[in-house]
């Protein structure tokens, strides 16, 4: 029987045969094969299951090693059925024609849908991770402490970590417990990446079966699609989201924009298919303050219709918590919705008497050297900024001294 697309286990007494990553390639198709007897693996391997001699070489296989069994009538029937099964595709239904509730289109209402995947994409340091770490806290608690938003769904979540380890998960969870202040906070679960995603999807549909998990947060998509070069970029994107819509769960994908991405750039790093395969797609703008950092979501793409509101938290950082406060959107000035010289003025004052180059203001703005240079002057005549011994300085507005912090 089929357990998930690309999954099946079948059973016969004391055998079973579970077929796993089943895909088509090359005109042909393919499965990695196990074969148990009385609860041990008697044989394995990847398999043309439209090949004429694979139901003979998986019998011989598994006759070598268990000496018994109904391998000979099950191996047949077996191959048969997945590849029927998948040349048969999903069964037709007939429409119908009703209203889906808003409710039920959330699982964390106005910021996360329950169909297919979610994206927050943003530069580096912008708090990203530990805004994806408090939405999954939402959903595995119940618990609206850690955003101010309510789960419509309550269940262990996955976090598949391909860029942190699990003591550096661990610390960011036990600051926002206590920014919170929440003791139970359900079940988290914290998974190591290292293969592309799609390469683990069977193990995968195993841990969530076993743990019924209900929610997956991808941290973060460049890592777990895999593919170095342009030329494999639109293959390895599609295999990505192929695996997410295996493991039928909602997704919530921590993603990048290129650090000369402008204001109006909505599109994650790589290829075009990964944009178009999102459902719903953030635009994450930090903004520092002295705390730690202001985050405002604003709605990239939206494939259900009307657009979600924009939403915004500060993130302060007290000791040893992490809290998340929420704000009103419109009152959060996101740095890349200033003007060049208002930028450049933000980074000067919080660098503070240490100042900056002009390279490195360039390089953090993302703007043209001439650009940047162009605007440092104008700031000068108009008497916010000041170079002195190579460096720029900010010169706080209610006062003609430089900023002493």
């Amino acid at each position: 029987m089929r357990l998930a697309p690309g999954l099946y286990q079948f059973d016969d007494g004391e055998a079973r045969i579970i077929v796993a990553e089943v895909e088509a390639r090359g005109g042909s198709l393919y499965g990695l094969v196990e074969c148990w007897w009385q609860g041990k693996p008697v044989h394995w391997g990847r398999y043309d299951l439209q090949g004429p001699r694979t139901p003979g070489s998986m019998t011989k296989g598994c006759l070598e090693t268990a000496g018994k069994g109904p391998w000979r009538e099950l191996c047949p029937q077996v191959v048969w059925d997945v590849v029927h099964d998948h040349l048969a595709g999903d069964p037709l239904r007939t429409a119908c024609p009703q209203l889906r509730p808003e409710e039920d289109a959330w699982l964390i209402r106005g910021l996360w849908r329950t169909a297919g995947a979610t994206s927050l994409v943003g530069f580096g340091e912008s708090g990203k991770s530990f805004l994806a770490q408090a939405a999954a806290l939402t959903v595995c608690s119940g618990r609206a402490g850690f955003l101010g938003l309510a789960a419509k769904q309550k269940g262990p979540v996955g976090y598949l970590d391909w860029e942190g380890d699990a003591g550096e998960f661990d610390h960011r969870f036990a600051q926002l417990l206590a920014g919170a202040n929440i003791d139970d906070p359900g079940t988290l679960k914290h998974r190591r990446e290292r293969l592309p995603l799609h390469r683990s999807v069977t193990a995968l549909q195993r841990h969530i079966a076993d743990e019924g998990i209900v929610a997956l947060v991808i941290d973060s998509v460049g890592y777990g699609r895999g593919g170095e070069t342009q030329g494999d970029m639109q293959a390895s994107t599609m295999l990505f989201y192929q695996a997410i819509a295996q493991l039928g769960l909602p997704s919530l994908l921590i993603d990048h924009r290129a650090k000369h991405a402008g204001a109006g750039d909505r599109t994650p790093l790589g290829a075009v298919s990964n944009y178009n395969s999102l459902r719903l797609l953030w635009l994450v703008t930090p903004t520092e303050t002295r705390a730690g950092v202001s985050l405002r979501l604003r709605c990239g793409k939206s494939n259900y219709g009307r657009k979600p509101s924009d939403l915004a938290w500060d993130l302060d950082f007290v000791g040893d918590a992490a809290r998340f406060t929420p704000r009103n959107p419109q009152t959060v000035a996101a740095m890349e919705d200033m003007s060049l010289g208002e930028r450049l003025f933000r980074l000067l004052l919080d660098a503070g008497l240490a100042g900056m180059g002009t390279a490195d203001l360039v390089h953090e703005s993302g703007s043209a050297d001439g650009t940047v240079r162009k605007a440092l002057a104008r700031a000068k005549e108009e008497g916010r900024v000041l170079k002195r011994d190579g460096v720029w300085l900010a010169v706080p507005e209610d006062s003609q001294e430089v900023a002493p912090f």
